[in-house]
């Protein structure tokens, strides 16, 4: 492992375990078994080693991962499909060691850490919401779904799985049962809104 990506896994794993303002740079170069001085050969400041953690993140989760052909299949064959596949997927990158880390990082640090509560606003709030409206707008169009307002449908879904997100870190550890526990949660909401907004066929036709 290259000394840079030392300073940063044993960066993520002290500021995950402390907590970011515990952490001096002098401890983090003590851990990696370098001077202090020769962190600032990789990195200009300790909050540069955050920017590039909460980076990470965001390139993990940011990446395509199902194709737009895909997406427009599943949607139309079936929106419970289309959900539980994207979801298994990001259930999978959230299981990954290093993510759970920046979750505990940003679950810890959004109410006292500046960059950390513009991150989870933005990447974890923001975005999303944007996303999903895209997605729902998607469904009207394809008439799978009744012509409802798509932020408000894209609010009301993803509002549940913050909550439910924010309800277990509070309560628990994130680990891997947990999490299959919280997704299946989040999942049968999901199912729920779907069921109620879908158009559905007429048998008597």
């Amino acid at each position: 492992m290259k000394t840079k990506e030392k300073i940063f896994q044993t960066s993520l794993n002290l500021f995950s375990e402390k907590g970011y303002n515990a952490v001096s740079i002098r401890k983090i170069a003590t851990e990696v078994g370098i001077k202090e001085s020769s962190i600032y050969n990789h990195y200009p400041s300790k909050k540069s080693i955050l920017d590039s953690i909460l980076n990470r993140f965001k390139k993990e989760f940011n990446e395509e991962t199902i194709p737009q052909q895909e997406i427009n299949q599943l949607i139309k064959k079936s929106p419970e499909e289309f959900y539980h596949t994207g979801s298994e997927l990001f259930k999978e990158k959230i299981k990954q060691p290093e993510m759970l880390k920046i979750w505990k990082i940003l679950f810890t640090e959004m109410y006292q850490n500046p960059t950390a509560k513009e991150f989870f606003k933005e990447e974890m709030i923001n975005k999303p919401i944007k996303n999903w409206t895209e997605i729902f707008t998607m469904m009207i169009e394809k008439k799978v779904i009744k012509n409802l307002n798509p932020e408000k449908l894209a609010r009301e879904y993803y509002g549940y799985a913050i909550y439910k997100i924010l309800e277990i870190a509070l309560e628990n550890e994130l680990k891997e049962e947990i999490i299959d526990e919280m997704f299946k949660e989040i999942e049968e909401h999901a199912y729920f809104l779907l069921e109620n907004i879908k158009i559905k066929e007429d048998v008597n036709l």
